[in-house]
This record gives C-alpha cells, structure tokens and sequence, in this order.
C-alpha cells in the first residue's frame, strides 16, 4: 500500500457507500485505505443491491490481499477519547466511529484523512482538534482521480463541511466537551 498517494480511514457508511456505487475495488487500488476493525468486523457487512438483495462484503479478503488495512485501537484509547466528551456526545457516538476517532487522535506520523458520513463522528473529531483530518466522500473519490457520481447529500462536500464548521463552532463553545 505504500506507494500509492493517499490514505484515508473509512467510516462504516462510506465503505458500504462505495461498494454500492461499484467503487470500493477501484478506491484500494488508487489509495491507502483504512478500516477500524469495528467497522471491518462488526459494522460493515452486506450493501443493498437496489432491488432489496443484501451483496456480502468481505473487508477481510481484502485485508489479506493487502489492499487494505484494518487498524484496532485499544479499549483504554477508545475510553480516553469517550471521556473526553460530555454524556450527550458521547452518546452520539458509535463504535466503530469511536474507534476511527481514537485511531485518529493517536496516529503516529502522517495522519490519515477521516471519511465517515455521520455528522456527531464529525463533530466530535472537530472538538479535539481534528477538523482538518476530516473529508467526505465526494472529496475522496476526487482526490482520486474518480469522478463521483450523483451521491447521498450526507456523502457531500457540502455537507460534510456544515458538519465541520458546526464542530469547530461547538469546539470554541466548548460544548459537547467533558467539564
């Protein structure tokens, strides 16, 4: 995975996006990709079809080819970065974005992008300082050199930066944050 220029940590929503959009194979092969193995194991596990038929995704195939990447963050990591939010926070947070955000938050070296298409995820990456690490979807694809086609508004630049500038907002409020 290393010679390729990007890398990005993926959501759950935007990897079941992409593989309804037929884009996931194309995206590993472009870019360094990332699931937290919440995702990866847990989260992510069939995408619909259109017609009602629910399409197995195997991340762990994937894994094992080596075009992609599944990162587990530690119990106490996860903890840390959900006690740092008040109860109302944290309670909009899920596992796997929880665990995409402790990843984040304690990267070592260059920091991937964070893709999610859940707006607390991006929230709360914005209040501990990390809303320069966040893109959304549409902005991936681009990055990529894929043009995107028409996609979920949740899966937009757009978006996906009303989500930031809400959580930088929040940030200098200090809400959302533990006392």
């Amino acid at each position: 995975m290393s010679g390729k220029p990007r890398l990005f940590l993926l959501d759950a929503g935007p990897v079941i996006g992409l593989h309804e959009l037929g884009l996931w194979h194309e995206l590993l092969e472009r870019a360094q990709v990332i699931v937290p193995a919440i995702v990866a194991y847990k989260e992510v596990v069939f995408w619909d079809d259109g017609g009602g038929v629910g399409r197995p995704i195997d991340l762990r195939r994937d894994e094992a080819t080596g075009r992609l990447h599944i990162c587990c963050a530690d119990a106490a990591a996860v903890a840390a970065v959900l006690d740092r939010f008040d109860p109302v926070m944290r309670e909009r947070i899920d596992a796997g974005e929880a665990e995409a955000i402790a990843l984040l938050s304690s990267w070592e070296g260059e920091r991937p992008e964070f893709c999610t298409a859940d707006g607390a995820a991006v929230r709360a990456a914005c209040l501990l300082a990390l809303a320069d690490r966040i893109v959304s979807l549409e902005a991936v694809l681009r990055r990529v050199g894929l043009d995107p086609p028409q996609l979920a508004t949740k899966y937009g630049e757009k978006k996906v930066r009303q989500w930031v500038a809400e959580g930088r907002q929040m940030r200098v409020r200090g809400e959302g944050l533990a006392p």
